[in-house]
């Protein structure tokens, strides 16, 4: 099956590309809780178009999470 990556942080992308999968670039994805969700759809045009399945990681509701900010993690998830 073809796939494809959509992250921001390079832990990601390293395990997709150890696992053969593309990555495809988003400018402006940086994986943090300041990132502004929403190029990564549109992004997902540019991409292989035979792609059936899109692993898309945001890390910033992890980061959020760790930090102990459920407040800010769930304004993160809204937007």
């Amino acid at each position: 099956m073809k796939a494809c990556c959509i992250t921001g942080i390079a832990i990601a992308k390293g395990v997709a590309g150890f696992l053969g999968i593309d990555n495809i670039e988003v400018k402006g994805a940086t994986g943090l809780p300041q990132h502004q969700p929403g190029g990564e759809g549109r992004s997902r045009g540019e991409g292989p178009q035979e792609v059936r399945f899109v692993f898309l990681h945001i890390n910033g509701t992890d980061i959020l999470s760790h930090d102990r900010k459920p407040e800010e993690k769930k304004e993160f998830l809204e937007r």
